[in-house]
């Protein structure tokens, strides 16, 4: 059964008046040229600030609070990882780290006579279990088995983040690959919401490590963003 009018009315003025306006939100994006992907990353930002603020305003405790915590490193996380998508495989995809990062070195089996496999495992021996015999080499990989950890690695390289970010980045990103189902337990509470808010917070640095970045590769400078919408006592910043 939905609320009341008048409750709605309430509930979207709260929300609404802790906010940023639409311009804010163009603004951060602004670095993004791609204005589907940047249209859709300002409504995903929108979306987990307003639930945000609605679990603010009913002072989420215990399992509601760890909902709260959970959908923001899920929402924060994947806006990073589409945002380090783009600056890697759209902005700056023809910069020689960038390419590397579509190979990987891995072990190919070698087919050997089988008079020198035998040899081979006459000479040797692991547990009882056959000697395969393989080389190193270099294979492309597909875009989307591309790990973030190298990607975030590779934006480290090219001048984009510095290494805090990049950690935080991976961090981020592996948390939010594994949410814990026990976290009630207080102390695991506690570091989702330290990791919350740390998501949060470096919304604003990394628009500025990555717009200053960005300079060395002759690419547009968007205008200066204003600062984020601060608020000590919210949950998350």
């Amino acid at each position: 059964m939905p609320f009341k009018d008048e409750l709605i009315q309430q509930i979207n003025e709260y929300v609404t008046g802790h906010l940023p306006k639409d311009d804010w939100y163009e603004d951060y994006f602004s670095f993004i040229e791609d204005d589907k992907l940047a249209k859709r990353l300002e409504k995903e930002y929108k979306t987990i600030r307003y639930i945000y603020k609605i679990l603010e305003g009913l002072q989420c405790a215990d399992e509601l609070q760890l909902a709260q915590v959970r959908i923001q490193v899920i929402f924060y996380t994947s806006i990073y990882e589409a945002m380090v998508h783009y600056l890697l495989f759209d902005k700056l995809k023809d910069q020689k780290k960038v390419e590397e990062l579509f190979y990987i070195t891995m072990p190919v089996k070698i087919s050997i006579p089988e008079s020198k496999r035998v040899k081979i495992l006459n000479a040797l021996e692991h547990n009882g279990s056959e000697i395969l015999t393989y080389e190193m080499k270099k294979k492309k990989t597909e875009e989307s088995k591309i790990r973030f950890d190298a990607k975030a690695d590779v934006m480290h390289q090219l001048g984009l983040i510095d290494d805090t970010l990049k950690s935080e980045l991976i961090q981020f990103y592996e948390y939010r690959n594994a949410i814990h189902i026990h976290a009630e337990i207080k102390k695991d509470i506690e570091y989702e919401l330290e990791m919350a808010r740390t998501a949060y917070r470096r919304f604003q640095i990394f628009r500025e490590q990555v717009v200053e970045g960005l300079k060395k590769y002759q690419c547009p400078s968007p205008n200066p963003s204003t600062l984020m919408e601060s608020n000590t006592q919210n949950l998350s910043g």
